[in-house]
C-alpha cells in the first residue's frame, strides 16, 4: 500500500511530514481506496515534503475495512500479530540513538519517552551475544534507505510485565484488516 497516499491525502486530522495518528491513517483508508507503492512511491521520507494528494482513482488498488489493536503493553502479542503481517506502531523518535542510528540494536535504556513517529514492525530475532541472547524487533522507518540498515532499525523487545517497549514500541500497535 502506498504511504506516500497517506502521508499527502490524509490531512483531515493528521498533518503529513508534520505527524498524526496511525489510527487516523487507518480511518481515512476505510473511506479511500489506496494504491500501491509502486504506483504512488514514497517521497517525503527524503525530500521532508508532506506533498500535494494526487490519487489515480484506476489505480487504487487496496481497501481496508477495519483496523485492529494489539494488546498495550505484550511484547508476546505484538509478536504474534508481527507473524501474521507487518504492524503500524508508534515511537518516540527524538532519542539519539535513533537519530542517528546506523547499526546494531537500540537497547531499552537508549530511548526518550512520549510517543511522536509511526513506524512499522516487519520482524523479530534474537541475536546472540558472549554476555546472552538479546530480542530484537525489526523496523521499518520512514526516513530513506540510507539511514539505518537500509532503512530499518533494531529494537531491543522489553518483554517485562506490562512494559511499554523500548521507545514505547509496545504501547500503541495495530493493523490493518483487508476489505479484499
Amino acid at each position: 500500500m502506498s504511504e506516500q497516499q497517506v502521508v499527502s491525502c490524509d490531512t483531515s486530522k493528521d498533518k503529513g511530514c508534520d505527524g498524526g495518528l496511525s489510527s487516523n491513517a487507518y480511518k481515512y483508508l476505510e473511506k479511500n481506496a489506496v494504491e500501491l507503492d509502486s504506483d504512488y512511491p514514497y517521497t517525503s521520507g527524503t525530500t521532508h515534503n508532506t506533498g500535494d494528494c494526487q490519487v489515480e482513482s484506476s489505480k487504487e488498488m487496496y481497501f481496508v475495512s477495519s483496523s485492529k489493536n494489539v494488546a498495550k503493553d505484550n511484547a508476546k502479542q505484538l509478536k504474534a500479530a508481527i507473524a501474521q503481517q507487518p504492524v503500524s506502531v508508534s515511537i518516540c523518535a527524538g532519542a539519539y540513538d535513533i537519530q542517528f542510528y546506523k547499526f546494531g540494536i537500540i537497547s531499552k535504556d537508549k530511548c526518550c519517552f512520549g510517543l511522536d513517529h509511526a513506524v512499522v514492525a516487519v520482524g523479530y530475532g534474537t541475536d546472540k551475544t558472549p554476555t546472552g541472547d538479546i530480542p530484537y524487533y525489526i523496523v521499518r522507518n520512514s526516513w530513506g534507505e540510507d539511514w539505518g540498515e537500509d532503512g530499518y532499525f533494531r529494537l531491543e523487545i522489553d518483554d517485562s510485565f506490562r512494559a511499554k517497549g523500548t521507545c514505547g514500541i509496545q504501547e500503541r500497535p495495530l493493523y490493518p484488516v483487508a476489505k479484499n
